[in-house]
């Protein structure tokens, strides 16, 4: 399994959380669609595996189920050569989508993403 968790740790009134958490559910829901795009597709099970699961602060986006036992090396090796999508396709479709939404937000948000057994903390895009 494969995923990226975005989550919001920002300070705002309690009538500010709902429209800040629906920004959020939008943002992971183009991610999957952008994500679904690039992903690499022989019979399609990995393609229809994408989930956007709730969190308490955030949401979890990511591929598993049918295709669990070979999501993570299909996403991280840059070796495989595929004749529709690619490598790194819900990192790409990450980047892409909160690159354009940062540009047009001022809200702090705080994103975490996980590879396997590694993640990384990005606060307004940068990594920490």
């Amino acid at each position: 399994m494969t995923s990226i968790v975005l989550e919001w740790h920002n300070e705002v009134a309690e009538k500010q959380i709902d429209e800040a958490m629906k920004r959020l559910k939008a943002a992971a829901m183009e991610i999957k669609g952008v994500s679904q795009a690039m992903c690499p597709v022989k019979s399609g099970t990995l393609r229809g595996s994408a989930y956007v699961t709730d969190l308490e602060n955030g949401y979890e986006i990511g591929y598993g189920g049918a295709a669990e036992s070979y999501a993570l090396e299909q996403h991280e090796n840059l070796q495989y050569y595929h004749k529709v999508g690619q490598a790194k396709f819900l990192e790409l479709a990450f980047i892409e989508v909160t690159e354009k939404r940062l540009k047009s937000s001022t809200g702090e948000r705080t994103v975490i993403s996980t590879w396997g057994d590694e993640t990384k903390t990005f606060f307004n895009g940068r990594e920490e």
